[in-house]
């Protein structure tokens, strides 16, 4: 699953560095990326794993039970419900695009308060576009959560490569003078929704799971009571693993009181710093949670708390050290990135303050995605929303009064709300008697490697400045002396790592 999540975070730095080549951080990048911001808020909700958290968490508690095989009255019984939840996601997401489209441009106005009517219209223009991609997302979500469920994590995974590849598709027609550069980007993230949810369909399609095939008809008491459950289970459930979409989206409107390109200035950040999210955090919280919620419904809590502690441990594991390297690394690399084009040295120095001021939010983001998926598992998903509603407030309200910092501000008041919301979830898990342990000498190891990671960047780039390749060399120099470190302390989630790989 990070492999695949690899691959669609450098085909997203390939897609957003043709967005900054051809926009830059002047006022047409603002009303493109503002207008995005929703059709990227549903795609990280829906299409990445947030909706589909809680919906694979009720398709494992049937599995869990049952030994499920394809054709077989528990596999329809399972595709049932899937098609049962399928049609009211259908139905909400629907009513939700079509008063979008009719409110596209108060929206605007609202999210962006210190922007220009002139740039404020034109973002409601692209963000009419974009919208429908949140129909085909929550589509995508769906299977992405049945197939999570039977235990298959490649090509979901992959899906959000294949959305990469059309916008970068439809960037090129830009580049060749074919269409308007906004407006050809808009039509990509369109398109984009359409592939990414026909990919979702493929693989249902090679596991023999025919959906289309299956009517609907009236669902059987196990079934109904499985539909009712996973439909009040999952606002809460959605408000807390959206924590973070919903403080990025808080950010962006106060950047819109900030000078020019700031909300571009963000956008570029946050796509550096999904790079780790996706591999120590939404990889390791959504791999975990089919095993979780299989322990749970057996009630192995011991062996729960044991697969949910090794999770922790290891996002720990692969977050400080990355929080370490992007704070050494953060002007080369967006340099190396973005500085292209209409991409100039305002927009490259707002860039990296923002960066540096959003790293904090690594670990913490990486900590709370596995003890999501453990509330997602015991059915707790009370916390997971109470976490959500205490952290996306601070996170705005410590933006705003940061606001003086320019960028770094907002940046700097999501990167609380996380810690927030992090600590949230670990002491309320406690204190409905789930202990989870982590053990405090693994911690000091990786923060002490982290110190070695950041040291070896910084002084590895002071040494060999100013070229790509010096880049590459203190990055892979800071990466062997981090796993020379834990291997020679004897840390044996490093060694386990390495015996797989």
């Amino acid at each position: 699953m990070a492999s695949a999540t690899l691959l669609s975070r450098i085909l997203g730095f390939v897609r957003d560095m043709c967005m900054a080549w051809l926009l830059g951080g002047g006022p047409l990048a603002d009303a493109l990326l503002l207008a995005l911001r929703l059709p990227n808020l549903a795609r990280r909700l829906l299409g990445e794993g947030t909706l589909s958290m809680s919906m694979t968490a009720g398709f494992s508690r049937n599995l869990a039970v049952t030994d499920v095989q394809p054709d077989t009255d528990e596999y329809a019984r399972l595709s049932r419900l899937a098609i049962a939840l399928g049609v009211r996601l259908a139905a909400v997401l629907g009513g939700v695009v079509l008063l979008g489209e009719m409110l596209a441009q108060p929206l605007m106005e609202i999210l962006t308060p210190g922007l220009q009517a002139e740039f404020a219209a034109h973002s409601a223009f692209l963000l009419r576009i974009c919208l429908p991609y949140a129909f085909f997302a929550g589509i995508s979500a769906l299977a992405m959560a049945l197939l999570h469920s039977l235990r298959y994590f490649l090509l979901p995974s992959l899906s959000p490569a294949f959305f990469n590849l059309t916008v970068i598709a439809f960037a090129g027609f830009a580049v060749l003078g074919l269409a308007d550069p906004a407006l050809s980007l808009a039509l990509g993230v369109l398109c984009g929704g359409l592939v990414q949810c026909l990919s979702q369909g493929i693989a249902l399609h090679r596991l023999g799971v025919h959906l289309w095939n299956i009517c609907p008809g009236p669902l059987d008491n196990e079934t109904a009571r499985e539909l009712r459950h996973n439909l009040r289970h999952l606002p809460l459930s959605i408000a807390g693993a959206a924590a973070p979409q919903l403080s990025m989206l808080g950010a962006a409107v106060l950047a819109s009181w900030l000078p020019t390109g700031s909300i571009a200035a963000l956008y570029y950040a946050e796509r550096i710093l999904e790079f780790p999210l996706g591999l120590a955090g939404a990889a390791l919280g959504m791999a975990s949670l089919p095993g979780l919620a299989a322990l749970a419904t057996q009630r192995r809590t011991t062996d729960m708390e044991q697969e949910a502690g090794d999770a922790l441990r290891l996002s720990f594991c692969i977050s400080l050290p990355a929080t370490a390297g992007l704070l050494a690394t953060a002007e080369p690399l967006v340099r190396l990135l973005f500085l292209h084009g209409a991409f100039d040295k305002q927009t490259l120095a707002v860039t990296t303050l923002a960066l540096c001021a959003y790293t904090p939010s690594l670990p913490a983001y990486a900590a709370s995605r596995p003890l999501l998926a453990l509330c997602n598992a015991c059915n707790n998903t009370r916390l997971a929303g109470i976490s959500a509603l205490i952290a996306v407030p601070l996170a705005f309200f410590a933006g705003l009064l940061l606001l003086p910092y320019g960028a770094a501000g907002p940046a700097f008041g999501l990167s609380l709300g996380l810690w927030i919301q992090a600590a949230t979830l670990w002491f309320g898990l406690r204190r409905d008697g789930i202990r989870l342990r982590i053990s405090l000498t693994a911690l000091i190891r990786y923060t002490a490697g982290s110190v070695l990671v950041f040291a070896t960047a910084y002084f590895g780039l002071l040494l060999l400045p100013g070229s790509f390749l010096s880049l590459m060399l203190a990055v892979s120099l800071a990466i062997v002396a981090y796993v020379f470190f834990l291997l020679f302390l004897g840390d044996r989630d490093i060694m386990r790592l390495m015996r797989r790989s």
